[in-house]
């Protein structure tokens, strides 16, 4: 008998006056999920994981959110299609195995509900439908009263695996697993909308005519002073002096017991479109690091480009594993 594994990834951004649909079920909640169809992710993750265990492309390939046929559609529905396309390639379903990640409302309550509906659909006993629930641990935005939004933006993860020979000669491999926020542009909060803006206005002020790359960073300190900075080049580039530094060093010098709470930074480039967000250099990253090693609080990175998307990460350590630390230069 053949053995078929597949796996499905989905997220949905949660929004007032919208319903939350999970597993076939509507649950009550303050804020429910966006999308094209109903948007319950449960549903589109299983479509997900069974289509690539049959090798059948993904929910988007068979069911496009370009088209009107699915605008609004019951996400029960399509599952029963993908059900179909299963059997007639000649698969049945043996079991499926989810994990549904939300900050509220509880999961819990209705997993047997949910294990009952689905079971239904794809033609397997309820015993068969494993729905596990856990939450983001409420990584989400941070507004400047220092409470967590009710939203929770979905979040993202990539994974350095670094690999090198141990004394033994035993390879060791360590999986390091990085997370943060994306969202758009127009869903930051006033507090991060505005410190983005200022370090957007600081690329202008870039000295960069050797790489035509401007870099801005504007920082915010504890006491609410925003301080920006951007990049200064010299003949001798790639000599000189990156934004997130400018701005670090001139925040220290003026106010060396402050605490910076957030740093921004943008990029725009003469000769290239960078939709993408700028991540700080790894120089850079080992000074923010410094200073929130000693300020003994965490810095929020917020990182623009010439999109319309924003990554969030809160707490700089994220961005540096294995980072140097003053420790290193200790005696034992």
């Amino acid at each position: 008998m053949q053995i078929r594994v597949g796996f499905g990834y989905d997220v949905h951004q949660l929004a007032t006056g919208e319903e939350l649909w999970l597993g076939g079920k509507l649950i009550p909640a303050e804020l429910g999920a966006v999308g094209h169809s109903d948007a319950d992710v449960l549903i589109h993750v299983i479509c997900d994981a069974l289509l690539g265990a049959a090798n059948l492309r993904d929910i988007g390939f068979h069911f496009p959110d370009t088209s009107a046929d699915y605008k609004g559609i019951d996400s029960k529905i399509l599952l029963r299609d993908v059900v179909k396309l299963l059997e007639e390639k000649g698969y049945s379903i043996g079991n499926i195995d989810s994990t549904v990640a939300l900050e509220a409302p509880k999961v819990n309550p209705h997993i047997e509900d949910m294990q009952t509906i689905l079971a239904e659909i794809m033609k397997v006993d309820v015993d068969a439908v494993s729905i596990k629930a856990t939450t983001s641990e409420k990584i989400g935005l941070l507004v400047e009263k220092k409470e967590w939004l009710p939203t929770q933006p979905f979040s993202f993860r990539s994974k350095l695996v670094l690999s090198f020979p141990t004394i033994s000669g035993i390879m060791a491999e360590f999986t390091i697993t990085i997370k943060g926020i994306s969202l758009q542009k127009n869903q930051l909060s006033d507090f991060d909308k505005e410190l983005l803006e200022r370090a957007e206005k600081a690329c202008e002020r870039a000295y960069a005519p050797y790489s035509q790359f401007n870099v801005g960073a504007a920082l915010r300190l504890q006491k609410g002073e925003i301080v920006i900075g951007s990049n200064q080049e010299n003949v001798a580039y790639p000599s000189g002096l990156c934004a997130e530094r400018v701005a670090l060093f001139s925040a220290s010098t003026a106010n060396p017991n402050e605490i910076v709470e957030a740093i921004a930074v943008t990029a725009r480039s003469k000769k290239l479109l960078h939709k993408e967000p700028l991540s700080p250099c790894g120089g850079c990253r080992q000074v923010i690091a410094e200073y929130q090693n000693k300020q003994k609080a965490p810095i929020r990175l917020i990182m623009g480009g010439q999109g319309e998307e924003v990554w969030i990460f809160e707490d700089a350590s994220s961005l540096l594993p294995f980072g140097f630390e003053a420790e290193y230069l200790k005696g034992d």
